[in-house]
């Protein structure tokens, strides 16, 4: 489906080359201007094609993770967090980078409306020790960055590759307390913010369940967010709470636009490589 759509994205720049090529002499043009210009249609026909969700802002200063600006790159991420005494974790590289934009998943939590295959790399640790946040003790951090691009190239070295999403798992005794206790102090910080929550019945071979999902979002300046979740599992045997986390997720709330605007660069090198090619194998 993917190929298909930047076919027909393609086909479309063609012909909208074709319309204007009477004002606009594109023989004139290189190789890579055209594929440049390409990369601009491409990105504006995949940004029309996304709904965007109308967001008030709650806050308005930039709503942050660690106090880091997003698009930091994965290396300055990691000494600043190491610095901040954090140490372990792992990452993993040609990553499906999911969206901050988000709904409630069926099976509990919340989940990126949205996702792009191989185009960045996750750091996850779930083994941090000494760190509260908000007054509550942090279990795991994950950390999402997407390959970093320019009018040149994509980058996609780990190093080079910037931050979009950032999140906090805490182990705690009483979820719906946490819950409550931070929803209040990030009001405090951000205003009201904006609440939602769903369920849904589970079949499993051991025991059925129920899943609870309560949330709550705040938008801040410059495309920002933090989203607070709840999730808890009922039995329906017993009736007994089976599991309940709670996390806190930062991130870029226009990540869809970041994501078509690296699909487009990606699509534009893809064509440059195929253009600049004489290899004719298999053909």
């Amino acid at each position: 489906m993917e190929k298909r759509c930047l076919l027909l994205a393609f086909i479309l720049f063609v012909f909208i080359s074709a319309v204007f090529s009477t004002t606009v002499d594109l023989s004139s043009k290189t190789n890579d201007e055209l594929t440049n210009l390409y990369q601009s249609v491409l990105t504006e026909l995949l940004n029309r094609s996304v709904k965007k969700a109308s967001t008030n802002n709650d806050t308005s200063s930039p709503i942050l993770f660690r106090n880091m600006p997003w698009g930091t790159n994965y290396k300055t991420f990691t000494d600043l967090i190491r610095a901040d005494g954090i140490t372990g974790g792992s990452y993993y590289d040609s990553y499906a980078s999911y969206s901050f934009e988000f709904d409630i998943s069926d099976y509990g939590g919340v989940s990126g409306t949205y996702w792009l295959e191989n185009s960045g790399y996750k750091y996850s640790n779930s083994s941090v020790k000494n760190l509260s946040v908000g007054g509550f003790p942090v279990s795991a951090i994950e950390a999402h960055f997407l390959f970093a691009h320019d009018d040149n190239a994509v980058y996609s070295e780990k190093d080079d590759c910037v931050l979009y999403k950032a999140s906090y798992g805490f182990k705690v005794a009483d979820g719906e307390a946490t819950y409550s206790i931070l929803e209040a102090k990030l009001a405090s910080l951000y205003g009201k913010g904006t609440s939602k929550s769903a369920s849904s019945g589970v079949w499993s071979t051991a025991g059925d369940y129920h899943v609870y999902t309560q949330c709550t979002v705040w938008y801040g300046a410059d495309d920002t967010g933090v989203v607070l979740c709840r999730e808890y599992q009922i039995s329906d045997a017993t009736n007994s709470l089976i599991s309940d986390k709670v996390t806190l997720t930062y991130g870029k709330s226009n990540s869809l636009e970041l994501f078509n605007d690296l699909k487009a660069a990606m699509a534009r090198e893809e064509l440059k490589k195929a253009i600049n090619s004489n290899d004719l194998s298999g053909l």
